[in-house]
């Protein structure tokens, strides 16, 4: 004769899960998590995705996106933007360059040390990091 599982057991087990996926709820999705969420939510059947997890998707891409203020508005504007990589070993070249233009012609200080200091750390990356643009 096989047992059953007390009925306490489901309850409590059911319990623990409701208590798992409240905090992961409540957990901040990152940036990577949200890409494939969405991508994921892309190719599934409508009715299949979470309404939490949609949100929450849809609140980390919108912070990724306002957290980068000169891309946000210039695609509200319809503008074009051109994006330079960490992996580009032109890159902070490009960005050095860019912000010694910009502190010629009045750019707030903050935005030029900004700058320069990203350059800086991009310069210090192993070259084995790094490669020319394809």
């Amino acid at each position: 004769m096989t047992q059953t599982a007390a009925p306490y057991d489901v309850v409590r087990q059911c319990a623990e899960l409701r208590e798992q996926q409240e905090k992961e709820a409540q957990k901040p999705m990152t940036i990577p998590e949200a890409i494939a969420r969405a991508q994921w939510m892309q190719r599934t059947p409508d009715g299949f995705a979470e309404p939490m997890t949609m949100r929450k998707t849809i609140i980390a891409l919108l912070a990724a996106l306002e957290a980068s203020p000169c891309y946000f508005k210039a695609v509200q504007k319809g503008e074009e933007v051109f994006v330079l990589r960490q992996s580009d070993r032109a890159a902070p070249f490009v960005i050095q360059h860019w912000a010694a233009l910009a502190d010629d012609h009045g750019c707030k200080p903050e935005k030029v040390i900004d700058a320069q200091a990203i350059a800086s750390r991009w310069i210090a990356l192993d070259l084995a990091t790094t490669k020319w643009p394809d």
